[in-house]
């Protein structure tokens, strides 16, 4: 028996506070004491000092109106403040249990001496009442009318006195197959039964433990008995499920699983903690985001604990929350475990005895205590866990569940019996701080033991890929298996989604060495789930992800009985109880915003440079198919090296092909070097190495080691000697340089983000040696001039260039390696028609890299007086040219406007254009004023 102070949704904290004034003031006049002095008043406690009407003692005393058992603390605290204060004597008035500790406080401390003990007083809500009744203030509970009206009293739970504004009244709860499910009311000042329709509904929606319970349940029990025995609440609470094939979405078969070996130890070992008294929680949590196996750790321990070892201690029931519809399906799935473990023999094995007569504290239900005591003797465990918990605060109709779990969880942790409480609870998903499952989450931080899923770690990965070679019937190749455990990142719902569709295309036909070179991409497979589905069939699956977990009988009657069945035949659909939803949350996150989790790229390059892989996909082409072989010829390339760059561009989204074949891909606009590494940087902005060196300062130096460090991190599945990773490193580190992430500095590195990708830093990483340019034979305005021509109107033969007058401002361009000569016809390494300033950019980054050009420019910086002539002579003896007088200074002026143009550019942002009108003119006011200089 408990006493409830219950208010309507949005009333103030006032209200209560002054309705539990109300009863306290009426349980002081029965013990003959009036209010002196109010002290605190807030929401559910009250501080006062009260003093009797005849021999005016006066006493201190605390007032509580908690829902939650009491601790001993509280118990302690108010004797702290008793003695502190020097108050003659105190009481504690309290409408809440008190819980496991706090009762064997109370105990002790009223059997110590009467001198003592009278120091302080604790009222229970038995007391409480006890002293009402006594007094006359209410009727005793009319248990007589209560029974008389349900007629077995199999059929009666436990009473509570609810206090609220429209009076206070006496309820009782009603079973319904074992577990409550209305509740009969009666006016505590009469003892009356109250049949008032709108007086109860009132009642009902008030903020009191029962609010869930059928309210108006004796006008319907009335109209039909058989209501009382019904026991189809049993029959809804559905158990996790498991796939019926390895193939199958659902959770893991136990002989299918692997991995977890220190979350299942430490779930066992937590259990024998609980036997042996050594642990004070029995709540623990399995939390992990999407898709990490958490339904599956949950079925192989229940598996688990079935074996010889573990069948006569422990019994783990798991049921799925998504099945829920109310608040009586956390009952019904207490009811449901404690009954199957006393068949499977643990507590006592009269299962039918079990009942959950206390609605508002079911473990302090008589049958359940007895129960729960039997567990103890016979030092045995009995574990719920529930499933999916998230579902309980996703949609507002199933708050009222998530409030009875709450309840059901708090009483766990405080009652510390062989019952455990487990739940497995989604990493990633979005809680509000307002929400009330956020407050709950912490509430329970101090009282859980915690099982984090991370990622699978190489073993785990390999040892799933074993089981899914014996489900495939024949071994995984070795690159093929290499690129599951890369792409698959550890994730293992992404692994067993690659895995299933490596399945269905080979047992399609599909050879392992066509799936090598294709893109294992998660998002291609989830467009191709829905590609196979009907118009109403799609229509159907974005209703139920919309409403999921959604009603299956709203479905039914929205969609038809052919479409329903059609998804759950292609497993898209799963059921569960009257609910469905999508296999996968991660799934329906697709299906309703067509976006997957963000998966950062871990992949590792397997191009031998990226010199080479530039090499093989300037021959690449968006409707030209080649094959491997055509480009291993004409890049002096094996086979196999070739196809490993083809692996490499068909990864970064740059290319696309199979059997050996290969077309660049439509998203990269040509097989330029530009374009390609701009690809590349990309992709290499979602790759988890830049992302892990982004939350570094912008300028951190960066070391060799700590490449290697971060790919061991992002690569847990990955198993490779130290010579490997280190290999590993110094390839990402001339990508990053090449793609503008890094910058070189001596023996180390930088992070700096330059914004686009950076020709100068790709050249250093090809340790490219460049022949003298010969800079001397056109001036910047011309060479820059002749390529953009020959870009436009590629090819062109060697006298169609000389009759263009650009012989010698090609010359330069051959020589920079920026224009090629096949078959005695010259081209660009661009394009055809790609943008000048591209040319422009890669025309200035590419002159800086020429030997002789750095001389001119130290020499200029040197001698900031030099003319043509002096640089001329100064070139004429670095390089012994041989040139006349005349020959020094017209070479010399060419070579002094290259290094004006260099110098201004390195200044600025913005690299001057010697042929554009306004650049010209600045380009010539800056040879001038260097002259004056």
């Amino acid at each position: 028996m408990h006493i409830e102070v219950a208010v309507h949704d949005g009333v103030s904290s006032t209200v209560r506070g002054s309705l539990l004034e109300q009863l306290v003031e009426e349980f002081l006049e029965a013990q003959n004491y009036e209010v002196f002095t109010q002290i605190r008043k807030i929401g559910s406690e009250l501080d006062i000092v009260c003093r009797h009407k005849v021999n005016r003692k006066e006493i201190y005393v605390e007032c509580k109106a908690y829902r939650e058992t009491l601790s001993a603390v509280e118990l302690r605290k108010l004797l702290g403040t008793i003695e502190f204060e020097h108050y003659e004597e105190g009481w504690l008035i309290s409408t809440g249990p008190l819980g496991k500790d706090a009762k064997g406080w109370q105990n002790d401390w009223e059997n110590r001496p009467t001198r003592e003990s009278q120091k302080l007083s604790i009222y229970t809500p038995e007391r409480i009442i006890g002293s009402l009744i006594a007094s006359k203030v209410i009727k005793p509970f009319p248990n007589i009318i209560a029974l008389d009206i349900v007629k077995d009293e199999n059929l009666l739970g436990e009473g509570m006195l609810l206090v609220t504004e429209a009076g206070t009244y006496w309820v009782m709860s009603c079973l319904s197959g074992g577990v409550p499910s209305g509740v009969l009311v009666f006016s505590s000042k009469t003892g009356l039964l109250i049949e008032d329709s709108p007086l109860l509904k009132n009642l009902s929606k008030t903020d009191n433990s029962l609010s869930t319970l059928d309210f108006e349940y004796y006008l319907k029990f009335n109209e039909q008995t058989s209501v009382s025995n019904d026991i189809s609440g049993l029959r809804k609470v559905i158990e996790v499920q498991i796939g019926d094939t390895w193939s199958d979405y659902r959770p893991s078969k136990p002989e299918h699983f692997v991995g977890r070996m220190d979350a299942q130890t430490n779930i066992m070992r937590f259990l024998d903690t609980v036997i042996s008294k050594e642990s004070n929680t029995r709540i623990f949590a399995i939390r992990g985001d999407s898709g990490m196996g958490k339904s599956s750790l949950i079925a192989k321990i229940r598996s688990k604990v079935k074996n010889k070892m573990y069948r006569k201690k422990f019994f783990i029931y798991a049921v799925d929350v998504r099945a829920a519809t109310g608040g009586t399906y956390i009952h019904w799935s207490l009811l449901s475990c404690f009954r199957k473990a006393a068949s499977h023999g643990f507590g006592y094995t009269n299962s039918d005895d079990i009942r959950i007569s206390n609605a508002t504290s079911p473990l302090e239900s008589d049958s359940i205590q007895l129960f729960l005591s039997e567990l103890e003797k016979k030092e045995e465990v009995v574990c719920l866990v529930f499933d999916q918990f998230e579902e309980l605060y996703s949609k507002p109709d199933l708050f009222d569940v998530f409030d009875v779990a709450k309840r059901l969880f708090l009483d766990t942790a405080a009652l510390k019996s062989n019952f455990v409480l487990g739940f497995a609870w989604k990493n990633d998903s979005t809680v509000q701080q307002d929400n009330s499952a956020y407050f709950f989450w912490q509430s329970l931080a101090d009282h859980r033991r915690e099982i984090y899923l991370a990622p699978f770690n190489h073993t785990d990965v390999s040892a799933a890929i074993t089981i899914f070679e014996k489900e495939l019937g024949e071994k995984i190749h070795p690159d093929l298996r290499r690129q599951l455990i890369e792409n698959s990142q550890g994730y293992p719902w992404l692994l067993k989604k690659l895995c299933i569709h490596v399945y269905d295309q080979v047992r399609s036909g599909v050879s392992q060495i066509e799936l090598i070179n294709k893109a294992l991409d998660v998002k291609s497979l989830f467009d191709r789930d829905l590609q196979n589905l009907t118009q109403a069939e799609n229509t159907c699956l974005k209703i139920i992800a919309e409403t999921a977990p959604a009603d299956w009988y709203e479905i039914l009657e929205s969609s038809g009985q052919e479409i329903l069945r059609n998804l759950l035949d292609k497993r898209l659909v799963v059921r569960s109880g009257d609910r469905v939803n999508l296999y996968w949350d991660i799934f329906k996150e697709y299906v309703l915003t067509q976006t997957i989790p963000f998966i950062p790229l871990t992949y590792l390059p397997s191009s031998p440079s990226i010199q080479k892989m530039l090499q093989v996909a300037l021959y690449l082409d968006h409707d030209q198919i080649y094959n491997y072989t055509y480009l291993g010829n004409v890049t002096k390339a094996s086979e196999k090296t070739v196809g490993n760059i083809i692996r490499d561009l068909i990864m970064f989204g740059a290319a696309k092909g199979s059997q050996s074949q290969v077309l660049l891909d439509q998203s990269v606009p040509s097989s330029s070097p530009i374009d390609i590494l701009r690809r590349l940087r990309h992709v290499f902005k979602r790759h988890a190495l830049t992302i892990e060196l982004s939350k570094n300062k912008q300028d951190a130096y960066i070391t060799l080691q700590d490449i290697i460090t971060i790919l061991k991190q992002i690569n847990p599945a990955a198993q490779h000697n130290e010579n490997t990773w280190k290999v590993y490193a110094e390839r990402m580190l001339h990508w990053l340089l090449a793609t503008g992430y890094v910058v070189e500095n001596d023996n180390d590195w930088i992070f700096k983000d330059k914004g686009d990708v950076v020709i100068t830093s790709f050249r250093k990483v090809l340790r490219r040696v460049t022949k003298n340019a010969f800079l001397s034979a056109s001036s910047p305005a011309k060479t820059l001039e002749a390529f953009q021509w020959l870009n436009k109107n590629q090819p062109q033969s060697r006298l169609d260039i000389k009759i263009a007058g650009y012989r010698n401002a090609i010359m330069i361009l051959r020589s920079l390696k920026l224009v090629k000569n096949e078959k005695k016809l010259f081209t660009t390494i661009f394009e055809r028609n790609s943008p000048d300033e591209d040319l422009l950019k890669l025309l200035w980054q590419s002159i800086n890299e020429d030997r002789s050009i750095q001389n001119v420019l130290r020499f200029m910086q040197n001698n900031p007086y030099a003319t043509g002539s002096d640089i001329g002579r100064f070139i004429n003896q670095e390089y012994k040219k041989n040139w006349t007088t005349s020959s020094e200074q017209r070479n010399g002026n060419v070579l002094r406007k290259w290094g004006i143009w260099l110098l201004e550019g390195s200044k600025s942002d913005n690299i001057i254009n010697p042929i554009s009108k306004s650049d010209k003119e600045k380009f010539s006011n800056l040879q001038i004023r260097i002259d004056i200089i």
